[in-house]
């Protein structure tokens, strides 16, 4: 009992206070103070000077170290910015012509397939009307041949009857010559006859 009771005296004798607390009082009381001091000095033309002078003075250290790095980079074997700038420029450029050549092959492949499908198309058609007329000459061939065999059989009935009709001439003549003679015969023996009926 007595501990927790000399405890409790040395609590209170090392109170701390809470800081937390005190800043945000400090902070509420003070807002307004601050801001409109604040608001006065960057409405004045001093803080203009001040910026303009920052800025010029970040500028000519910016410009200072530029030229130091593209210096360093010239002499060490280090690509600068403006050296990949130049590159990449250059590969844009040769990504375009690729570009471009592709596009052309392209095109050029186009016309000449389109070229490929006409002539295709015109030799099937060749093609089809070689048939045709090799048919057309089959069949004219073969016409020819049933006419030239119907000639060849007109021809030998034409020689069969002009023979025939010369061999019947032939006969007739024979036969005319036959009687002729027997008849000049007859008449000889007449003739004969009558001389002998003469004489006597």
């Amino acid at each position: 009992m007595s501990d927790d009771k000399n405890q409790n005296t040395q609590d209170a004798s090392m109170w701390f206070p809470n800081f937390v607390e005190l800043w945000k009082e400090f902070y509420f009381k003070t807002e307004e103070a601050w801001a409109d001091a604040f608001r006065e000095y960057v409405s004045t033309d001093s803080f203009v000077q001040v910026l303009t002078q920052t800025l010029d003075m970040h500028l000519s250290f910016e410009k200072l170290f530029r030229e130091n790095m593209d210096r360093f980079m010239a002499e060490q074997a280090i690509p600068s910015k403006k050296d990949i700038a130049r590159v990449a420029e250059l590969i844009l450029a040769v990504e375009d012509k690729m570009e471009l050549l592709e596009m052309q092959n392209l095109e050029f492949a186009r016309h000449v397939s389109e070229s490929l499908t006409v002539l295709i198309d015109a030799q099937n058609k060749l093609i089809e009307t070689q048939a045709k007329q090799t048919k057309k000459i089959q069949t004219m061939e073969k016409e020819l041949k049933t006419l030239r065999k119907q000639v060849a059989s007109l021809q030998t009935e034409e020689e069969a009857a002009t023979s025939s009709k010369s061999k019947s001439k032939s006969k007739a003549a024979s036969t005319s010559k036959k009687s002729k003679a027997s008849s000049s015969k007859k008449a000889g023996s007449k003739e004969d006859a009558e001389d002998t009926k003469d004489e006597s």
